[in-house]
């Protein structure tokens, strides 16, 4: 996990009459496929949807992506690649400084690949987005429960074949953790930099910059492995 990941377990957790956890840890950080200008990263203000404005870094780049104003969801989507090509980002900017809660209202039940794909398309884009990186964790028991799963955690759960010796065991707790990071790294440079800068002289781009709360979604090809949103905390 990039030694990003720790302390995912409480001490508490840990004692004589436990006799099994599940735990589970994921760190995001990779290198985009196109770079963000890293000299050109500034302090510029973020709304927090109705708190103080924060000064935040905030990178810069022009770039094509693919880009769509979706008003099923009232919000801007744009697709980030990662120099992976199989996966990217989906930043999500609801249209309105307040509107975050209203989008993820909106989202709730939705196939959000399925949802936005077909109506991105490749525009040359000014992009400012916030650096951020932070980390989250839950206990996984309520969740589950939720799910239906429900007999890990009780002693009708029998995990005993994980063990060298077959006998009974259930989960006592269930804990996950995840750290993700955003910053300017790529493997190639903004199309403003060096030699390309002319091939983008007949065309003005379109400006969006994520000055608010926001929703981010890693995905690989049709599957989003990983999703969250940033407020102020950026």
């Amino acid at each position: 996990t990039l030694n990003k990941v720790t302390n995912i377990l409480q001490p508490q957790l840990l004692n004589d009459l436990t006799e099994g956890v599940m735990v589970n840890g994921i760190a995001y950080s990779a290198p985009w496929l196109n770079a963000f200008k890293a000299d050109k990263t500034a302090r510029r203000e973020f709304s927090s949807g109705g708190r103080k404005s924060v000064n935040v870094d905030m990178m810069w780049t022009v770039n094509n992506f693919r880009y769509a104003e979706v008003n099923e969801l009232d919000a801007k989507v744009i697709e980030l690649p990662y120099q992976n090509i199989e996966y990217s980002m989906l930043v999500l900017l609801p249209n309105q400084m307040n509107g975050l809660s209203n989008l993820v209202q909106r989202l709730v039940g939705k196939n959000l690949v399925g949802l936005v794909d077909s109506r991105l398309s490749s525009q040359k884009i000014e992009l400012r987005l916030p650096k951020f990186g932070f980390e989250f964790g839950v206990s996984l028991e309520e969740p589950f429960r939720k799910l239906g799963v429900t007999t890990m955690f009780t002693r009708q759960g029998d995990f005993g074949h994980m063990y060298r010796m077959f006998v009974s065991h259930y989960i006592n707790s269930a804990s996950h953790k995840a750290y993700v990071e955003v910053t300017e790294e790529g493997s190639v440079p903004s199309l403003e930099s060096g030699g390309i800068k002319s091939f983008l002289t007949f065309s003005r781009p379109k400006a969006l910059e994520v000055d608010h709360p926001f929703v981010f979604a890693v995905k690989h090809q049709d599957s989003i492995i990983f999703m969250g949103h940033v407020t102020h905390n950026v």
